[in-house]
């Protein structure tokens, strides 16, 4: 399917693919369809006719992961707002991460962050410091301080 002046890519398009699978090892042709959809095309075709609506802006802040990347540390953000803290944590784990950071409104007031060390054993004898935000990238240096001590 095409937008009717035919300026744009197809919006939708598919067919029948028996072969397909058999290219990637089916030992036999299994018969089977297939169907794709131009949003980006959709998207165009409502943008050009001042069809697409006014959404407000519903984000107050975006946290900028580049702090720690630029220091060498894999950064993963948890994007789910309100999460109980024992959820953090579980996830933290899930991923493997040896740290996990906080940013709770009395720490953001002082310019901190608060960061748990993961791996230190028992969950209630998790180091913890307050570094300020503007040495996250140094983080794990903080750490490897503290270890020396």
């Amino acid at each position: 399917a095409f937008d009717r002046k035919g300026e744009l890519r197809a919006i939708a398009g598919g067919g029948r693919y028996d072969r397909l699978l058999s290219l990637y090892g089916a030992p036999s042709e299994i018969p089977c369809v297939g169907f794709g959809f131009g949003d980006c095309v959709i998207y165009e075709l409502l943008l050009e006719r001042g069809l697409l609506p006014d959404i407000p802006h519903r984000v107050d802040f975006v946290v900028a992961a580049y702090k720690g990347m630029s220091g060498g540390a894999t950064v993963d953000m948890m994007l789910e707002a309100g999460k109980r803290v024992d959820k953090q944590f579980r996830y933290a784990d899930r991923v493997g991460a040896d740290k996990i950071a906080f940013v709770a409104p009395s720490e953001w007031e002082a310019g901190k962050v608060r960061i748990k060390d993961l791996r230190t054993g028992d969950s209630e004898a998790r180091v913890q410091i307050d570094i300020p935000v503007s040495d996250l990238a140094n983080a794990k240096s903080y750490f490897d301080e503290q270890k020396a001590e």
